[in-house]
């Protein structure tokens, strides 16, 4: 799958903060609405031709019950490109994780996994 013949138009409809309980915080994310149905790695084209972004996550807006994409920012990639090149990681100490999933519950903040 993919090149032209699997290209769809779409919308930017937020780019907004993302957490993922799996290890995965951006500070940026563009969210694009509709999804594509092969969303991981899809890439995400600019009106000019230019690459924005790589497709990671399909997520439901809840509110509108629309699926969207959730696309990370290829400006993302660039300061460490060489380091994954290179080394296949970042060139930094690693980040730490506690390894929980939290969760809130009747106003409090509860350890479910």
């Amino acid at each position: 799958h993919g090149g032209r013949q699997s290209s769809i138009a779409g919308r930017i409809v937020s780019k907004q903060e993302f957490a993922g309980y799996w290890e995965y915080l951006l500070d940026e994310a563009f969210f694009t609405a509709p999804a594509h149905p092969h969303w991981g790695g899809t890439a995400m084209i600019g009106a000019a031709g230019e690459l924005l972004g790589i497709g990671s996550l399909q997520l439901q807006q809840a509110e509108e019950n629309e699926h969207l994409n959730m696309i990370v920012p290829i400006d993302l990639l660039k300061p460490i490109l060489d380091d994954l090149l290179t080394l296949g990681r970042r060139n930094d100490s690693p980040r730490p994780w506690l390894g929980l999933y939290a969760t809130e519950l009747d106003d409090n903040v509860v350890i479910a996994g």
